[in-house]
């Protein structure tokens, strides 16, 4: 709603409309009609300013036709894949379903949806239309820029991927999951959007299938 006889002014990036000292902001906009938020995620910050006194800020964060998703995660990896540095460590793996690529600076990945920045992606990371990105969860950055500080227990726990900090961390997707078998994976059924399932047959960077013995 806009009082009477006042203006209201926004921002998209995260920043207050009005300065320190009740200055406008460059960065704030004029609200006039409605608007196409800009995506994958958004922090719409808003005040009204009726030429002497501001409003409280009102704020919201958002996501915005969001393509990428968890796909599959092992916790008790033995046998199925190696880094690149030749461990067999546990493994989870996004999947952008959308027919463009999308950028992941930023973004958040955890095991704990009260710290949803726990790991970023660094910056330049990017995953394809329709491809797959696979990050290692080992606890060891210093093998490379996709290894995650946090790993995962084959007891059971959860994982949440979240949007950056500056657009207000976002939720975008989590799993929770149970005690899981060695060399086993935890996977969605279609590929890309369907429920989670035990897979008997993990398949890192490719759809996910049923195995002929699951399916009979």
């Amino acid at each position: 709603s806009q009082p009477s006889g006042a203006t209201i002014y926004y921002t998209l990036d995260g920043s207050d409309p009005r300065l320190v000292g009740g200055t406008l902001n460059p960065s704030a906009m004029v609200y006039q009609a409605p608007f196409t938020l800009p995506g994958p995620t958004c922090s719409v910050r808003t005040r009204a300013y009726d030429g002497s006194e501001w409003s409280a800020l009102e704020k919201a964060d958002f996501a915005v036709g969001v393509t990428v998703t968890i796909n599959e995660v092992q916790a008790s990896n033995k046998n199925t894949i190696l880094d690149e540095n030749g461990e067999a460590d546990d493994w989870v793996e996004l999947f952008n379903r959308g027919n463009q690529s999308v950028g992941l600076d930023g973004w958040g990945l955890s095991d704990d949806a009260n710290n949803p920045g726990k790991w970023r992606f660094p910056t330049g990371t990017t995953i394809g239309a329709k491809d797959y990105l696979l990050v290692w969860l080992d606890e060891d950055g210093s093998q490379g820029p996709l290894h995650a500080n946090f790993k995962l227990l084959a007891l059971g726990e959860s994982i949440h991927l979240s949007g950056p900090v500056d657009t207000g961390n976002v939720p975008l997707d989590a799993i929770s999951f149970g005690p899981q078998q060695q060399d086993r994976s935890f996977g969605r059924i279609p590929n890309g959007k369907g429920p989670f399932q035990t897979l008997v047959t993990p398949s890192p960077r490719a759809p996910n299938r049923r195995s002929k013995k699951e399916v009979e």
